[in-house]
């Protein structure tokens, strides 16, 4: 069997049977066994590629493929898979049903490794909508929860909801190649290769829209970033897992594997704004969270932010084509210490008792190797000198300045917010670092009873922020491994640009110092004051709580209303919005001909005649549905009936018109 098709069943199979914690471990470790075998050779202008012929007709094979993005990201759902899997090992409780909890991972690892090694585009919308259902599943794992249980319902409905979009949109890409290039299969490499033509296509805006529309819903980005916070209820392996490293970059890597063929159009700039405001609205709310977890899931969205603006600054590509062949490098950062946060996250909780920070302070003596791992990564998530934030965030901030293609006043505005984003960002670090750990303790109880986890449940987190302090040291060891993951036949050439740590003295470096010494720290102090003008709102969370009305209150009121309308006992009153339906039908397909210009020659007669004859029969229907008298029931069915003889006249079908004739009279 091929390699690459094994390790795509390899999660499935275990995750159908089953399997506890030890046989997933030890399924993830051959998956990662199987990669390292293929990623051994590996060729970036020949990549590994596995192709079953489904429905040719439609261009739709079961397509697999490795190329440089696929195999990155199969790296990241599968390692930190392994990792989620030994925290969760030592993390979960016997009563948390195990069997059931692991089954769901599982099954989510094989539809995320799905959407990333998917070669034929509406093959990954199929492993697409399955990762929407497995998180549903995990997020909802603590059914016994309330909040569990809506967190789970919000994501589901949000990003099927996106689902569907992206079905729309993949239909109309497959569309416009099928004009372009008749025949060939709906894959990346092929929109690739086609895409200033599908980018020319009339169709084009509106398939991108579509498209950009799933990635925000599935990273969470404004105005659909409200779900992630809610779904924090799961698990914290759910969370370090989904929403860290793998199912909220599903909408990032749908953005890179999309600019290649579109990021020349004009209405690629919306990416770049919706990043920036997510990074501001993550940012805020972060900082103004009591709960650590919150805390953490709020600056998810920031940072999702952050990400999916790296791909809007390639607007038109003017400027920044050799920054976005990094992207990865970005994703990678993000990924390992935001899962390595919200694990320690789950460590505080664990052996603390609670997640509120105004409980804690001074949590530094009785927990100091938790202390040191919380300020490693936040750190990296801050942006400081010498680890790979530092990196990710320096490369941000190039390839904002480096925008073309738009006047200068609104990349003002748009690298302004970026900025005070970034201070938002070094203040909830700020958070994370002095409000539990440091300081005296405001909560006896919480003090007496926190201590020191033991060394099976900081593995994990050790091994993942420890890669972001160290691999800032050897950037330039990381930076070319990367970069020759990027794809020849996506950018054309393996051109990268150079990351130094510091190349010298400039306005990144300047603007570095402010956010690091003044900013952030300023932040941090009014905080309260930030917190107590949100509290002043009257609707705090609009967009949430809108959301939940319409889902709930609006959708079930709207549906039994019409269930009242077309479900009664009234057999007068359901025919007639039968026939009210069926009038808005005849009436859509009748209003082209009733425009002089629109009908032909040669056919004005018979048109004419069709209207004529349609406008008697909704008469007599009219006839029989309303009239209180049964003999005018029984003339304007008869009318119906007569009416319709004249129709198979027309349609020369003489035959039928004497049958109906006869039939008219014998009633």
């Amino acid at each position: 069997m091929d390699h690459l098709l094994l390790v795509l069943l390899i999660p499935f199979i275990t995750g159908l049977l089953l399997a506890g914690g030890l046989v997933a471990m030890l399924a993830t470790t051959v998956m990662l066994a199987l990669l390292y075998v293929m990623h051994q050779g590996w060729s970036a202008s020949a990549p590994t590629s596995f192709t079953i012929p489904w429905i040719p007709a439609l261009g739709l094979d079961f397509s697999l493929w490795l190329d440089g993005p696929a195999l990155f990201y199969a790296w990241l759902v599968v390692g930190i898979g392994w990792l989620v899997l030994q925290y969760a090992g030592h993390y979960m409780k016997p009563d948390d049903n195990p069997r059931r909890f692991y089954a769901s991972l599982m099954l989510f690892m094989g539809a995320m490794l799905g959407v990333v090694i998917s070669r034929n585009v509406i093959l990954m919308f199929v492993f697409w909508e399955i990762t929407s259902i497995t998180s549903f599943l995990l997020i909802g794992h603590w059914a016994h929860k309330k909040e569990a249980i809506g967190g789970a319902r919000r994501a589901l409905i949000l990003t099927a909801t996106g689902g569907l979009f992206l079905l729309a949109g993949v239909a109309m890409l497959a569309f416009a190649l099928g004009q372009i290039a008749p025949g060939s299969p709906v894959t990346w490499d092929v929109v690739w290769q086609h895409g200033v033509a599908l980018s020319a296509h009339p169709i084009a805006p509106w398939a991108v829209g579509c498209m950009l529309i799933a990635a925000f819903t599935k990273s969470a980005q404004f105005p659909f970033h409200f779900w992630l916070p809610g779904a924090m209820q799961a698990p914290t392996p759910v969370s370090a897992y989904l929403h860290a490293a793998t199912m909220v970059k599903a909408g990032i890597y749908l953005l890179g594997r999309m600019y290649p063929a579109f990021g020349g159009m004009d209405m690629w700039i919306i990416v770049a704004v919706i990043g920036v405001i997510t990074m501001m609205t993550g940012g805020v709310f972060a900082i103004i969270s009591h709960d650590l977890k919150e805390l953490l899931a709020w600056s998810t969205v920031s940072q999702l932010g952050l990400l999916t603006a790296f791909y809007g600054f390639g607007y038109k590509r003017l400027g920044t084509e050799e920054l976005l062949t990094l992207d990865l490098l970005l994703v990678a950062s993000h990924a390992l210490f935001k899962a390595g946060l919200f694990m320690v996250c789950g460590i505080i909780d664990h052996e603390a008792g609670t997640r509120d920070w105004r409980r804690m302070g001074g949590l530094r003596k009785s927990m100091p190797w938790t202390f040191t791992l919380t300020l490693a990564g936040c750190m990296s998530m801050g942006g400081l000198p010498f680890t790979l934030g530092f990196i990710a965030k320096k490369l941000f901030f190039e390839a904002g300045l480096t925008l073309k293609g738009t006047t200068p006043a609104f990349v003002f505005i748009l690298m302004g917010l970026a900025f005070v984003a970034s201070i938002f960002t070094m203040a909830y670090c700020l958070r994370l670092v002095v409000s539990p750990f440091l300081g005296k303790a405001r909560d006896e109880a919480v003090a007496k009873k926190a201590h020191e986890a033991g060394w099976r449940l900081h593995f994990s987190p050790t091994l993942l922020i420890l890669l972001c302090v160290v691999g800032g040291f050897y950037v330039p060891s990381i930076e070319k491994p990367l970069a020759e993951l990027v794809n020849p036949l996506a950018y054309g050439d393996d051109s990268h640009y150079v990351v130094g740590m510091f190349k010298k003295v400039d306005l990144m470096f300047w603007l570095s110092i402010g956010i690091f010494l003044v900013g952030g720290p300023l932040a941090f102090k009014f905080a309260g004051g930030i917190e107590a003008l949100y509290l002043r709102l009257k609707s705090p969370a609009p967009l949430r709580d809108g959301f939940d009305w319409l889902s709930t209150v609006g959708l079930m009121d709207g549906a039994a209303a019409v269930t009242r309308i077309t479900n009664n006992a009234s057999l007068t009153r359901n025919s007639a919005i039968v026939f009210g339906v069926a009038v808005l039908l005849i009436g859509a397909a009748a209003w082209p001909l009733l425009t002089p210009d629109l009908v032909k020659q040669g056919t004005v007669h018979y048109s004419h005649i069709g209207l004529v004859l349609t406008a008697m029969v909704i008469l007599g229907i009219a006839i029989t549905v309303w009239a209180e008298d049964a003999i005018l029931r029984v003339l304007g069915l008869s009318v119906v009936g007569l009416v319709l003889v004249g129709v198979f006249v027309v349609f020369q079908a003489p035959d039928l018109a004497i049958t109906l004739i006869l039939v008219e009279l014998a009633i």
